[in-house]
Order: C-alpha cells, then structure tokens, then sequence
C-alpha cells in the first residue's frame, strides 16, 4: 500500500491542531468542500476504515480534547464511521 511504502507515521499529529491523518480523514467533508455531495460520506467511511486497519490509534486527541468519535458525533458522520472508531 502507498502509505505505507512512503513512510507515512500514522499516528503522527501536526504541530498547529495536534490531529493525526486519521482526524483529518473524519474532518474531510468540512475541509474540502461547502457541499456535500452524496458520495462523500462513503469516502469518509473507507478512508476511516483504512487508517484504522493500518494500526491508528482512535483514542487520540487534538489540541481541543477531543477524540476522534467527540468530532464524528459532532459533525453527524455515519454510524459506520462512528463504528469503525469505537474500535
């Protein structure tokens, strides 16, 4: 898989919000785009999956204190994403 071929540290946060590729994987929609097209949750779902199948850790927390299920309940994510971050 690329993202592991090239390295990637998944658990490894930024140094302005403390987020993880994980964290910016459930924010996707909101950083990307002012619509939501209909497809966009299914994206969210897998790339959670994926991160999460690699070994990210879901307890982590941004510079805010919250984990990664306090900002998927916020932001109304799916019920398989929230799933896949009970893990």
């Amino acid at each position: 898989m690329l993202i592991q071929e090239c390295g990637v540290a998944i658990n490894k946060a930024d140094i302005i919000h403390n987020e993880t590729p994980l964290h910016y994987a459930v924010w996707r929609i909101e950083y990307m785009y002012f619509e939501v097209r209909k497809d966009d949750q299914r994206i969210v779902d897998e790339m959670v999956r994926l991160l999460v199948g690699m070994g990210a850790d879901c307890g982590l927390k941004n510079r805010s204190g919250q984990t990664l299920l306090d900002i998927a309940v916020q932001i109304q994510r799916s019920g398989e994403c929230c799933d896949a971050l009970k893990l």
